[in-house]
């Protein structure tokens, strides 16, 4: 059978193809043959599972909060770890303010709103990197700060906050009381 695909490298072919048939030539080398039908859902099978993150953590000499989340897809053997960096001064503060003003209150009060804040800008900066790419590859990954290199994806991270502004809003109100 022929490859109407018009690949040459039987990996890549192997890959682009959904059904194939595996057949031992006499020199014990696999060899491919093209069934006739793609399918697609199999090939392009990558949705990303991700478990339940672990943190806030404080990182030492960084301004920052990290989550850790565990990502794998099908395709994966195993999961792979993302680091995901929540700015203080250049995200959360932004972003606390747009939600509450300027609020006051009990430490503990303000303790609860930065961690329940914190970790949904983390799921959002997961979101977006997840649909910028920077989670297709097998390996692990740190999601830094959206200020500096990554400022370009402060407006994403803005826009994702002002469509949940008033679920997360909801939350503080129900977590803390104010």
């Amino acid at each position: 059978m022929s490859n109407p695909s018009g690949c040459s490298d039987p990996l890549l072919f192997s890959r682009l193809v959904g059904s194939y048939s595996v057949l031992i030539s006499p020199l014990i080398f696999p060899v491919l043959f093209w069934s006739g039908s793609l399918d697609t859902t199999r090939a392009m099978d990558h949705t990303l599972t991700i478990s339940e993150p672990s943190g806030p953590f404080r990182e030492p000499r960084e301004p920052v909060f990290s989550y850790d989340y565990a990502i794998q897809r099908a395709t994966w053997a195993t999961p792979h770890g993302v680091r995901v960096k929540v700015s203080i001064p250049g995200e959360l503060d932004v972003l606390k303010i747009r939600l509450m003003g300027q609020v006051t209150g009990s430490p503990g009060q303000q303790l609860i709103i930065g961690n329940v804040l914190s970790r949904q800008i983390a799921d959002w900066k997961l979101r977006i990197a997840e649909a910028e790419g920077m989670l297709a590859e097998r390996r692990d990954v740190k999601i830094e700060p959206y200020t500096g290199a990554l400022a370009h994806l402060f407006p994403k991270l803005a826009l994702l906050f002002e469509e949940d502004k008033h679920m997360v809003r909801e939350e503080v109100r129900r977590r803390v009381g104010l």
